[in-house]
């Protein structure tokens, strides 16, 4: 094998773990203030997940006085998910004053988890204040998971 060959073959190795390097997503969230509202309606659906990241990475979020309301209609369903990261990571969440509410209706779901990960990892998670609320309806679900990682 000729020396330049096994120059390219090192430099295609190298860029190779250099891409595998760069994958790891970092995401830094300050939240504050945020409300997600549904007045009415019929096959309503809300969602939000706020820290993200997708792939190995990291994850730091701060949350306070975020809602997440809906008020009368049908089939709604809220998530509401805050740290994220979806594969081998780490999430850190503060949060604080989280309200899920839903008033009404005939087949709703709340769901909210905080530290999330999923895969491999590490969840760190300190929360105060945190609430979920329904009110009214016939098939409701309620679910909070607060540490997660899976």
């Amino acid at each position: 094998m000729k020396h330049t060959t096994k120059l390219f073959i090192a430099a295609a190795i190298s860029a190779a773990f250099a891409a595998g390097a760069h994958a790891q997503g970092k995401s830094e969230v300050n939240l504050k203030n945020a409300a997600q509202t549904q007045v009415g309606g019929l096959a309503n659906k809300q969602s939000a997940a706020i820290g993200n990241v997708q792939g190995d990475g990291k994850s730091k979020v701060n949350a306070s006085n975020i809602a997440q309301t809906q008020v009368g209609g049908l089939a709604n369903k809220q998530d509401l998910n805050i740290g994220n990261v979806k594969g081998d990571g780490k999430s850190d969440v503060n949060a604080k004053n989280i309200a899920q509410t839903q008033v009404g209706g005939l087949a709703n779901k709340q769901t909210m988890n905080l530290g999330n990960v999923k895969g491999g990892g590490s969840s760190k998670v300190t929360a105060s204040g945190v609430a979920q609320t329904q009110v009214g309806g016939l098939a409701n679900k309620q679910t909070m998971d607060v540490g997660n990682v899976k």
